[in-house]
């Protein structure tokens, strides 16, 4: 044999032993997100006010939340998200079983698309040019999934029930299709994450700009594909024209309710807004990323400006009352998207340069590499055992007076566990038309299928003309509180679930003086829910727990503790 075609053969087998070790990482960083993901699955309560809307739209053919009285009122604002839950309970399978697979296999895509992403940047902007047949992404594109896999801020989306991993999932499809050149396709992928979240129009949107900035700057205006992407345009505006039409018809509002009663949170971001931010950063370590600001270049404003403008987005609304950077998650992604694609070009560089030979330039790529993971993955065990100890978490646990707290994963699992089984109980105990009021108006009333009306106003667009906006001592998007006379004359309830308790002994005398308030309902309905089963309690399960409605004088009595 001559010794090219040697030389071709070893390059071939080396290739082989290449794509094979990359195959490989990717499978194992899927398996490690998955058991990470284990340690934070839960469902949140505001998941179960979608679950409800699908269950209406799957058995009745209804978008609404309560079907007697049939009232629409749009208290969401994830269509997609209900319709495809929806569509998945008229085929058998309930919202809460089929919402958890999604969120995880969403998140699963999310991983594979950022290193395909990772791909197609390093080689379109850096030394590094595709060979025919290449794989679609090499083992250095793995180092963001990898990191991912690793953090909180992006393992807890996989779960939670919420449409937050399948927006993340899809503005990614849209971001990939984009950059192979396939722009009407990636067009209709935004429009559906738009569709799913709105605010997913953000960063999407933000990438958009930043690329056509960098491509006129790269080649001129005039090679920028003007009629595919006027075409691309339109594919994506169409659809939420269409959305916003049938909305008016249906709903009789341009916009979702849940923008009524979620936008005053603006008057909390220097706040919770400012807390929010900080809290992120923290978490994510963003201070040790800071020296990779050195490699950043032009070319790389297509990352960098849509994780400012979801940075800003986040603030502008006042964030969230929950941990983990939910609103922050597409700015989580494309921080280590971007660590990845920079450190990756490095890599490139050193030996296009020929600074180092490619088999050290590869060597100091994977210390950096394993160090950043080895980092992260020490945190593990440490930052799931404060969410265990802490129902909120707070940037400093010295100052807490002066650091909004973020509520944990352990903490939204079992208020939503505890009043789920409370509302398998209610919905045993008491007529079917029994009408309820509630505070949180997710799990309670979609276990308990009764009438709900809530108090804060998510689903009943008359609590924001009556309730005063708290500025002081209230989370975003629960700055309305319906005033108990609006309560009793607007719905007319049987049980004030609203002035209730939750605990695992009945309610006290204590207790019971929250009754004063409310004349003529004199004690409580109370259903008590047995032992709830739950993987995360020690032993496998929750004890017993008591939930008890203010009840009216000479009704329900037979539920009286």
């Amino acid at each position: 044999m001559r010794e090219g075609d040697e030389a071709r053969s070893g390059a071939k087998h080396q290739s082989a032993a290449s794509k094979l070790a990359a195959r490989l990482l990717a499978v194992g960083i899927g398996a490690g997100f998955l058991l990470h993901l284990r340690a934070w699955l839960f469902l949140c309560d505001d998941a179960f006010i979608s679950f409800r809307y699908a269950r209406n739209l799957g058995q009745h053919g209804a978008l609404v939340y309560n079907l007697a009285p049939f009232e629409r009122v749009e208290g969401y604002t994830n269509l997609l998200w209900v319709l495809v839950l929806g569509l998945g309970d008229a085929l058998g399978l309930p919202a809460h079983t089929l919402a958890p697979v999604l969120t995880a296999a969403a998140s699963l895509a999310a991983l594979l698309l950022v290193a395909l992403i990772s791909a197609q940047l390093r080689r379109r902007f850096g030394p590094s040019k595709p060979e025919p047949g290449a794989d679609p992404f090499e083992s250095v594109d793995l180092l963001a999934p990898a990191l991912l896999a690793t953090l909180p801020e992006f393992v807890v989306w996989g779960s939670s029930g919420l449409e937050t991993s399948f927006a993340l999932s899809l503005g990614l499809l849209a971001v990939w299709l984009w950059l192979g050149g396939r722009i009407e396709l990636a067009a209709v992928a935004a429009c559906l994450a738009g569709l799913t979240r709105l605010d997913a129009l953000v960063w999407i949107g933000a990438f958009g700009l930043g690329w056509l900035a960098v491509i006129g700057l790269e080649r001129g205006p005039r090679q920028i594909p003007w009629r595919r992407v006027l075409i691309g345009a339109a594919l994506f505006v169409i659809p939420l024209l269409i959305q916003l039409l049938a909305r008016k018809a249906y709903y009789g509002e341009w916009l979702p309710n849940t923008w009524a009663v979620k936008h005053h949170g603006a008057q909390l971001r220097d706040f919770y807004g400012v807390g929010y931010l900080k809290f992120w950063a923290n978490r994510v370590d963003i201070v040790w990323l800071i020296p990779a600001v050195l490699l950043l270049r032009p070319r790389h404003l297509p990352l960098v400006l849509p994780i400012a403008a979801q940075l800003g987005w986040a603030w502008s609304i006042g964030g969230d009352f929950m941990a983990y950077g939910r609103f922050l998650l597409p700015a989580t992604t494309l921080v280590l998207l971007l660590l990845g694609v920079a450190l990756g070009e490095a890599r490139d560089q050193l030996h296009a340069r020929g600074w180092l030979a490619p088999r050290w330039a590869t060597l100091v790529w994977a210390a950096l590499a394993l160090a950043l993971l080895a980092g992260y993955a020490r945190q593990i065990p440490a930052r799931i055992q404060e969410d265990r100890e802490h129902a909120f978490l707070h940037i400093d646990y010295e100052d807490i007076q002066h650091t909004p707290g973020f509520e944990g994963v352990d903490a939204m699992h079992r208020f939503a566990a505890v009043r789920y089984a409370a509302g398998l109980a209610l919905r045993a105990s008491v007529p079917a038309d029994t009408r309820i009021t509630v505070g949180a108006a997710g799990a309670l009333p979609y276990a308990s299928q009764l009438p709900a009306f809530d108090s804060y106003g998510l689903v009943d667009p008359g609590v924001e003309a009556v309730a005063k906006i708290q500025t002081k001592g209230a989370r975003p998007g629960h700055q309305l509180q319906a005033p108990l006379a609006y309560m009793m004359t607007a719905h007319q309830p049987d049980l004030l679930c609203h002035i209730g308790y939750a605990g695992t002994r009945p309610p006290s005398r204590a207790a019971g003086r929250r009754l004063r308030r409310v004349r003529g309902w004199t004690g409580w309905a109370c259903v008590t829910t047995g032992a709830i089963p739950d993987p995360r309690a020690e032993g496998g399960e929750l004890p017993s727990q008591h939930y008890c409605c203010a009840r009216p004088h000479g009704r329900f009595e037979e539920l009286d503790e």
